[in-house]
């Protein structure tokens, strides 16, 4: 192993989180280790008083659209772990995945039975840029266009790299993103510039 070469034994810390909380209690573990525990509470803490937030903003939403993430497109794959969880404190319900497990592959006939009303398009990795050139293809596919959120423009691409495929604390902006795009008549102001692209109608 390469620490094996290292003048001094390093300590290393493994994170394998699945939902939120688990994040939080990484980032403290991390502060604990190099000596910065109480910047890591502070800013667990600024973290859940903003995901409180964007409950208490949700919470008012009349309706709460069924929504389809979609990490990856070829093959199919439905985004879990924290994912769901985020949908849910944005306000919306996912029809595919289920907090804490793990994303798995999906079929395009059971994309087609859930008929989702909103549909998140973030592959693990990609900006919004590479996200619309991998969504191309999906226009070829003739059950596409007969998809609710196809139908009402309600299909957006999104900086998953960024945002939320990677642990951290920048997945509390993704939330408040994910809530201004399922809910923009109460949400306004969190989604940054190139941080989302709506596939069809008009853009943030």
């Amino acid at each position: 192993m390469a620490i094996k070469g290292l003048p001094k034994e390093p300590v290393v810390l493994s994170f394998d989180p699945t939902c939120l909380e688990d994040v939080f209690g990484d980032i403290l573990r991390l502060g604990q280790a190099t000596g910065t525990v109480e910047a890591a509470r502070t800013l667990v803490e600024s973290l859940r008083r903003r995901i409180e937030r964007v409950r208490e903003q949700t919470a008012l939403a009349g309706v709460r659209p069924r929504v389809a993430y979609l990490e990856w497109l070829d093959p199919p794959m439905y985004a879990g772990h924290w994912v769901p969880e985020m949908v849910e404190i944005a306000g919306g319900e996912d029809c595919l995945a289920k907090a804490g497990s793990p994303s798995s592959r999906v079929e395009w006939e059971s994309v087609k039975a859930q008929d989702p009303d909103v549909i998140l398009v973030g592959p693990c990795g990609f900006d919004v840029r590479r996200g619309l050139q991998e969504l191309k293809e999906l226009a070829e596919w003739e059950p596409w266009n007969s998809l609710v959120a196809v139908q009402k423009g309600q299909v957006y691409v999104v900086d998953a790299n960024a945002y939320f495929s990677r642990s951290g604390p920048r997945l509390v902006q993704g939330l408040e993103m994910m809530a201004e795009v399922l809910h923009p008549e109460l949400v306004a102001g969190n989604v940054p510039a190139r941080a989302v692209a709506r596939l069809y109608g008009r853009s943030f």
